[in-house]
């Protein structure tokens, strides 16, 4: 059966969170917080900023805690205003991954309906996609904190979510393919909820004790000639 529908993880995929950060610790963090720093080094700055990130996987306190430690302070913020700063203004340095807009014109001209499922806060997951310019191409954007099923968020991996995504696009399972970075919560994820997947490597490692997924991108002009083979390998 052939696919009909792509659907994609945001931050990581589409979205370069490298290089977000390297914006956000260039112009709004340093605007913010550059007199209360004891030196003024933006690759510093960012090297923090991305250890303390630790792959978007850590609360905001979490995260503010290990770049309060990370950087020398002439005059340290507080926990909860570096937090109230990641929250407000590092969505608004959303950098798009290479190759982004060329891979979503090809989709989109071979007749692909094209999806979001991302997990996080509705409002900046949102204003990220907004940021980039992508949401014209796409016929869904489900963000989890924003996605409510008996009274509470569903994130992925959860299986709703993306059974949620497939009935809003009309296509089966079977029908799509979802591609991300993240190994338990997209790959396992989407393959549980019976969606084909593709693994956006170089950002997680893969769990120890399980096989890695056959089909594998490193850059997003991978995207189509990997769709292509899995077409043909599904039409059998």
């Amino acid at each position: 059966m052939p696919l009909h529908a792509i659907i994609f993880d945001l931050d990581d995929t589409l979205l370069d969170r490298n290089a977000s950060m390297r914006t956000y610790a260039a112009t709004a963090f340093l605007e913010s917080f550059g007199a209360c720093l004891d030196t003024i080094d933006v690759e510093q700055i960012y090297q923090a900023i991305v250890h303390a990130d630790a792959g978007g996987y850590l609360t905001p306190d979490e995260k503010s805690m290990r770049l309060r430690d990370a950087l020398t302070w002439r005059n340290a913020p507080t926990i909860e205003e570096l937090s109230q700063h990641w929250e407000q203004q590092y969505s608004k340095s959303a950098t798009a991954m290479p190759g982004l807009f060329p891979m979503l014109d090809l989709l989109k001209q071979n007749g692909y309906k094209l999806g979001i499922i991302t997990n996080g806060g509705n409002e900046r997951q949102n204003e990220k996609v907004d940021l980039l310019n992508i949401r014209p191409y796409m016929d869904i954007v489900l963000v989890s904190g924003g996605v409510i099923i008996d009274g509470k968020p569903v994130h992925k991996p959860d299986s709703r979510i993306f059974h949620l995504a497939l009935e809003k696009l009309g296509v089966g399972a079977t029908q799509a393919c979802y591609i991300g970075d993240y190994p338990q919560n997209d790959i396992i994820g989407a393959t549980n909820a019976g969606l084909h997947a593709i693994w956006r490597v170089g950002f997680h490692a893969w769990p120890d004790g399980l096989p890695e997924p056959k089909y594998q991108i490193d850059t997003l002009d991978q995207v189509w000639p990997v769709l292509q083979q899995l077409e043909r390998e599904i039409g059998r």
